[in-house]
């Protein structure tokens, strides 16, 4: 199991949405095309009850993980995004930040918010680096540019090379999750700011270069 199958299908789950609102939105107009909607209804809630199985699992996984190792802001779990063939692979992610986690951060400045969260960060990525020396095994990332420079930034001894595919097309988020996680992080909205590029990364250690 790995996250692009998981962003693959919430973004189904996305266009079922969109396709419903406008169905909906459409019907006041036509008649008789609100029928649409059933279908409709029906695959998104197949999807999602779809999307659950296969989430709950994974995720659990990578509770267990990152809660043995005490991370605060960083989600680790295993993942065969790679492929089955390419050995113990596993997947680095920003922790998700709960909407209270942004009422908190709103009175605070921006530089005091970075600041906190790379400090954090720092203290996840040297516990990772510590475990990773003893389990040997890949770690790759898909996100954004701001947030890949943070993570260089804070990995001491290690270096994020570019991976030349995307393994995770589908972790860009859209428009409403970026607002979102926005706020949710910085307690903030910046839907101007939303990334363009998302590009997958892995952890080498400088003596591999």
């Amino acid at each position: 199991m790995n996250s692009r199958i998981i962003h693959q299908r919430e973004t189904y789950i996305y266009y079922m949405i969109f396709a419903l609102v406008g169905v909906l939105i459409a019907n006041m107009f036509i008649n008789m095309v609100f029928i649409l909607a059933y279908p409709l209804l029906i695959a998104l809630i197949v999807q999602v009850v779809m999307l659950q199985k296969i989430k709950k699992p994974f995720y659990r996984s990578g509770k267990e993980l990152t809660e043995q190792l005490k991370l605060k802001n960083i989600f680790l779990v295993e993942s065969n995004i790679l492929g089955d063939e390419e050995g113990t692979v596993y997947e680095v992610h920003q922790m998700p930040f709960s909407f209270s986690n942004g009422l908190i951060n709103k009175d605070k400045t921006y530089k005091v918010i970075r600041q906190e969260y790379e400090r954090k960060v720092k203290e996840d990525l040297t516990k990772i680096a510590k475990w990773q020396v003893t389990t040997k095994a890949r770690l790759v990332t898909t996100t954004h540019f701001r947030l890949y420079t943070i993570w260089q930034k804070n990995s001491t001894g290690y270096q994020l090379k570019k991976i030349e595919d995307c393994v995770d097309p589908y972790a860009k988020m859209n428009l409403i999750q970026w607002m979102i996680a926005s706020f949710c992080t910085t307690g903030r909205i910046k839907y101007d700011k939303k990334p363009k590029e998302w590009e997958s990364y892995e952890w080498i250690t400088l003596r591999q270069i």
